[in-house]
């Protein structure tokens, strides 16, 4: 398999993922964004909630709640701080590939208003930005992620974030 610039070595996570969606169809072409010279996916989706943005502001930067309703994620913890620059360890599955571990670092936080979380060794910024609207909140979610064949896992992270919104949903209404 060829070695991208600043990718992990041999059969690290990005080359276990690469292999899984290689076989999924090695001939598909991912939907990519430019962001500062490194092709991303991304992906974006809103809800709106009937729930006061505190309460739902709350909930989703609560990072121990997170394995309840953010379907890829399936553990964190070693959790260190409370609000920016809050660091913890996290694991999640995307479908059937092998599940994927490392840290997130939440790197901006307006209480109400948005959160933004960097993960690595798998790069991706997860954007939430709220809404308020009395006693409803939109919720729009951004995730920008950087996994070889990341166009190929689209379909899957767009099935798993509707099913989030769900989760979400039954916890704040």
């Amino acid at each position: 398999m060829q070695k991208a610039p600043g990718r992990d070595g041999e059969d690290g996570p990005t080359d276990v993922l690469n292999t899984c969606l290689c076989r999924l169809h090695p001939l598909a072409v991912p939907p990519t964004i430019v962001l500062k010279g490194v092709k991303m996916s991304k992906v974006e989706k809103s809800a709106e909630f009937h729930a006061p943005v505190e309460k739902t502001f709350n909930l989703v930067t609560d990072i121990t709640t997170w394995p309840q309703w953010i379907i890829p994620i399936t553990r964190v913890d070693n959790i260190s701080g409370n609000g920016m620059g809050t660091t913890y360890n996290w694991e999640f599955k995307l479908g059937s590939l092998p599940a994927l571990k490392g840290e997130g670092e939440i790197t901006k936080l307006i209480p109400n208003r948005r959160v933004e979380i960097k993960t690595r060794p798998v790069p991706s910024t997860w954007t939430f930005a709220f809404a308020d609207r009395g006693d409803r909140t939109i919720v729009t979610l951004s995730i920008e992620y950087d996994i070889p064949g990341g166009g190929l896992a689209t379909g899957l992270v767009n099935d798993q974030i509707e099913e989030s919104i769900g989760l979400l949903r039954s916890l704040l209404e």
